[in-house]
């Protein structure tokens, strides 16, 4: 019995080193394809891929941005406190606005594949569909992190949170825009500030620490509506850098951000509605939880088969 207890623990320092080999392992799988220009082409390369990207971040994440920052810089209570009405008269204004981020991220969308197609060796990649659901619960965790990490910032750190504008909608028209506008915040948003960012930036030789910054401060400026304690979701960005890096694909990011923010939307509707779902708070969490057993049984399964890939090499 005691020789047994030894003989574990004994083994504890290698099953800790076979885990952090395959953790390391499994944030090394770079399945994009990416490959940098030719070098004789460099130049010309970050002379027109860097500046499509910063038109299409300004024409689809621009408004937003200078709307955050101006937010962030002239916030006061009294002025989140005043509610902004959408009325019949208003509801087509204001659903218009909704277009073009949608369309900007379509347009991203192409702009990525178009940058992968000059090189022979960046094969467009398809994900099968298990790995595309595998990944979709995965994509979730940063989300939540989220939540969580920014009540850590207020309620520990002290960071300044500030509230939204009440936004009043009179009409089913608009609140079916609303939901709309929620669910395709993941087409808005992740073909530019992930997807577009990592394979033109990628394309011009720069490096992924480098790529993950320039998404941090991408998506924190574009939340900066938030307040200071924006900062704890400086994570969200790296980790979704880090994935689309693993699985070579936003779709699952592009899904999983759109059913988180559809989740927050139909919650407030239903609230409103004096009716409590708990979609973002108890169904989202549940599923970013099958994520994180997800990431565990992966992190296993590639450390018990570099345990026997130890033991076969020693025998």
């Amino acid at each position: 019995m005691q020789g047994n207890v030894k003989k574990s623990v004994m083994a504890i320092p290698s099953i800790v080193h076979a885990a952090a080999t395959a953790i390391r392992d499994e944030l090394s799988i770079d399945r994009t394809d990416l490959k940098p220009v030719e070098p004789d082409r460099l130049i010309p390369a970050r002379l027109t891929i860097i500046p499509l990207i910063v038109v299409i971040v300004a024409c689809g994440l621009g408004d937003g941005i200078i709307e955050a920052v101006r937010y962030f810089l002239t916030y006061t209570p009294d002025t989140a406190s005043s509610s902004v009405v959408i009325g019949l008269d208003d509801e087509l204004d204001y659903a218009f606005t909704v277009v073009p981020p949608i369309i900007f991220g379509i347009l991203a969308c192409i702009a990525m594949r178009l940058l992968r197609l000059p090189a022979p060796n960046c094969p467009h990649r398809r994900i099968s569909v298990r790995t595309g659901v595998l990944a979709f619960f995965v994509a979730l965790i940063p989300l939540v992190l989220n939540n969580w990490l920014l009540q850590f910032a207020i309620t520990v750190l002290h960071f300044r949170f500030f509230t939204g504008t009440p936004l009043s909608l009179l009409s089913p028209f608009a609140e079916g825009t609303m939901m709309v506008a929620y669910a395709a915040a993941g087409l808005e948003e992740e073909p530019i500030a992930l997807g577009l960012v990592a394979v033109g930036l990628r394309r011009c030789k720069v490096s992924w620490p480098a790529i993950a910054a320039v998404a941090v401060l991408l998506r924190l400026s574009y939340h900066l509506y938030y307040g200071p304690a924006i900062v704890s979701w400086a994570l969200w960005p790296l980790l979704y850098v880090m994935l689309y890096r693993r699985i070579g694909s936003i779709v699952p990011m592009i899904l999983a951000h759109g059913v988180n923010d559809l989740a927050i939307a139909l919650d407030t509707w239903w609230q409103s509605h004096m009716v409590i779902a708990h979609l973002s708070d108890r169904v989202v969490p549940a599923m970013a939880w099958v994520g994180v057993a997800i990431v565990v049984v992966v992190i296993v399964r590639r450390t018990v088969l570099g345990m026997r890939a130890v033991r076969a090499a020693k025998a």
